[in-house]
């Protein structure tokens, strides 16, 4: 076969196969990608047993009658009524502390935990939130020797039960609530015995995350119209942490 017979061969083998495939479409199908999530609320995880401690009594910083907008405190001197000298009207403050030094749900811990209350309704909330605070190496790993369990002996002594194991964890969610509680000024020594206590309101759940190994010192502020309303009824709150 020559050059130009193979090329006849080759230009009607091309021609037979656009004939054959001449009005012939091809259709491809993908199927939509579906979540493999139920519709249902999506929780990842659980949420820890939590712990509650109630604060001391309500400190007041500074005493004086209350004020209303426009109307001058009882016992303002004459020279600031008549204008000689500028009215300034420092609102009152209340702070309230925790009796306990730590609030700790297997490895996650709180400490220093401190909220302030403004006559004018704007709460501050402070603390510092702890994650394995054991393992503070390089890489936030386990810095202490590992401690094996063996014969117990007078060089050997009994190692306590271990907690739950958390090393491998390297952060988590931490959830704190703060109730308002009026007339109550009684710490409870059987909660599940204890009278309802009156709760005029709740600050906003305050959600963190905090990784492990690393100090978090959390803080904040808002303004909360309940506040105002009941800054003098408030006099103890209680403090529920819980982590995820």
């Amino acid at each position: 076969m020559n050059a130009s017979t193979r090329w006849q061969f080759v230009v009607a083998a091309t021609a037979v196969l656009c004939s054959t495939g001449a009005g012939v479409s091809y259709h491809r199908t993908k199927a939509r990608p579906l979540c493999g999530l139920p519709c249902y609320d999506y929780q990842h995880g659980s949420v820890s047993p939590s712990v509650t401690a109630q604060s001391f009594t309500a400190v007041l910083v500074e005493q004086r009658v209350p004020f209303s907008p426009g109307v001058p405190p009882a016992g303002t001197p004459t020279d600031v009524l008549q204008g000689a000298t500028p009215l300034v009207l420092r609102e009152r403050v209340k702070y309230f502390q925790l009796p306990v030094a730590q609030m700790q749900v297997n490895h996650c811990s709180l400490s220093r935990v401190a909220l302030t209350l403004h006559e004018s309704g704007s709460w501050a909330l402070s603390m510092r939130a702890d994650q394995n605070p054991w393992m503070t190496g390089q890489d936030n790993e386990v810095s202490t020797p590992v401690q094996l369990r063996g014969a117990v002996s007078a060089l050997n002594p009994p190692i306590p039960p271990r907690r739950l194991e958390s090393n491998g964890l390297k952060r988590n969610l931490f959830i704190v609530k703060v109730r308002c509680y009026a007339a109550y000024p009684l710490t409870e020594t059987l909660p599940a015995l204890a009278p309802g206590k009156p709760v005029l309101f709740e600050l906003p759940v305050q959600e963190f995350w905090v990784q492990r190994g690393v100090p978090y010192d959390f803080w904040a502020a808002q303004g909360l119209p309940a506040a105002r309303q009941y800054f003098d009824l408030i006099d103890r709150v209680e403090v529920e942490f819980s982590y995820r």
